[in-house]
């Protein structure tokens, strides 16, 4: 990974963080109501990218690691309809035969739909 998103090949980043010219960028929708002006934007869309606490960031990295989703309980079930597997974890008694508690251990609920701009952006 990169460590600015600005430095990813295939960001959209640069496009909306700095306005440069990018062939394969169009504009989402959503770009057009974070502020009247370019600079409005920009300004908006930078200030989304705050610090992500600890707490966040060992969620994202667990969720990752294990190829889990995050988000409320109805984007998880709908996600795992379309994909016909499990993206939330298993409670934590489902090994002792005690039934499945979902979500118990899931600690915050970042979705995509949440953000002002689509994923990848």
């Amino acid at each position: 990974m990169v460590s600015k998103p600005l430095d990813h090949f295939w960001s959209s980043h640069r496009y909306y963080a700095s306005g440069d010219a990018d062939s394969l960028v169009s504009p989402h929708a959503l770009w057009f109501q974070l502020g009247n002006t370019e600079s409005e934007r920009r300004q908006a869309f930078l200030d989304s990218f705050g610090q992500v606490s600890d707490a966040d960031l060992k969620m994202i990295r667990d969720s990752t690691k294990r190829g889990l989703a995050i988000g409320d309980e109805a984007a998880c079930k709908d996600l795992e309809a379309r994909l016909g597997r499990r993206v939330t974890p298993r409670g934590k008694d489902w090994r002792k035969g005690r039934g499945e508690r979902r979500g118990d251990d899931r600690t915050g609920d970042l979705l995509a739909s949440d953000c002002p701009l689509p994923a990848g952006v």
